[in-house]
């Protein structure tokens, strides 16, 4: 297994894909009881285990997702299942799993380094035993593998705001979504779930070959690839409700730019984790191609429009687990 993945656009090579499998809401997570307690949804998630349809709808629509890739020759490599549900005690928190479904957002990979997260969600920690075959085989091939230290994650790591959720700068924190990458230059976003230190952790693991460009100009409760998705060499698929050509990070400035104005709601199993504009989380698969999800009809015609190669796949419940094809799929190489 090689690990080389220095932009969002190259040709994919290998990935991680995401699974589904006994996803449960999680019990006993400080932040996540937080970051619920503070969305302005109706409705609230219920603790446990998610209904069998929806991972199985969510599972058949991955497996599609799959054989696009592997028709293409792309390796694909797939977290072990584990349960979710099952209680465990780390010495900070007692608390339930969460979901390997958003393998970007636990694995991010920058040039040779494959990187465990240090996500402010306590219940996805322990998502690291479901990539032990996957590290192993990584390890013994030369990668670069680190973990990022553990955050506690107290109450007083998190703390409520009128804008969401503050974060310590105790710790490093951080979540693969929030960053992007653009060859020598990394993006990475300030927001409700990746802090300052982290920005620093990352730089001093780096090094001198890439560049941590720190980006606070997004609404902290923002993720960074709902407002920014690269598409292509020198193409941004751009949020027009949170982005304007003045708040772009100098360097993209002179990048070719496509305004994503709408997207849809897709069905969710009663609370939403992600927005709307989970639409826009698509995926490059080279230098011309990117997989859309199906229901987003408008941005699909727009980006055929401006030339983009656009595949179109089923990603049914991409809301009720928080996070589009980007997320889903952790690129470990790309050319």
């Amino acid at each position: 297994m090689r690990i080389h993945s220095s932009n969002e656009y190259g040709k994919l090579r290998s990935v991680v894909l995401g699974r589904p499998d006994l996803a449960v809401i999680p019990k006993g997570d400080v932040y996540f009881e937080r970051w619920v307690k503070y969305n302005p949804h109706a409705k609230r998630p219920e603790v446990g285990k998610l209904p069998d349809d929806v991972i199985k709808q969510a599972a058949d629509d991955l497996y599609v997702v799959k054989d696009i890739l592997e028709d293409r020759e792309i390796k694909i490599y797939r977290p072990e299942i584990h349960s979710h549900a099952v209680i465990t005690a780390n010495g900070h928190h007692v608390t339930t799993g969460f979901n390997s479904y958003l393998a970007r957002d636990f694995l991010l990979t920058i040039g040779p380094w494959a990187i465990e997260c240090p996500t402010p969600f306590v219940s996805k920690h322990r998502e690291t035993m479901s990539y032990q075959t996957i590290k192993q085989e990584a390890i013994q091939s030369g990668a670069r593998w680190i973990a990022a230290p553990i955050p506690p994650m107290g109450l007083a790591e998190c703390t409520p705001v009128v804008d969401g959720i503050r974060l310590t700068e105790r710790y490093p924190i951080f979540k693969g979504s929030d960053i992007l990458k653009f060859d020598d230059k990394i993006l990475y976003a300030i927001s409700a779930t990746s802090n300052r230190t982290g920005a620093q952790w990352l730089q001093s693991i780096l090094g001198t070959e890439y560049e941590v460009v720190v980006y606070d100009r997004l609404n902290p409760i923002h993720n960074l690839d709902y407002s920014i998705v690269p598409i292509g060499r020198d193409i941004l698929l751009l949020n027009v409700d949170r982005l304007s050509g003045d708040n772009l990070p100098t360097f993209l400035k002179s990048y070719r730019k496509i305004w994503c104005h709408e997207c849809v709601d897709t069905r969710y199993h009663r609370f939403p984790m992600a927005s709307r504009w989970t639409g826009m989380n698509v995926l490059c698969i080279d230098h011309e191609t990117v997989l859309v999800d199906e229901s987003q009809k408008k941005l699909i015609d727009q980006l055929k429009n401006e030339r983009i190669a656009v595949i179109e796949v089923p990603v049914a419940h991409c809301q009720t687990f928080g996070g589009g094809l980007h997320r889903i799929i952790s690129d470990l190489e790309r050319e």
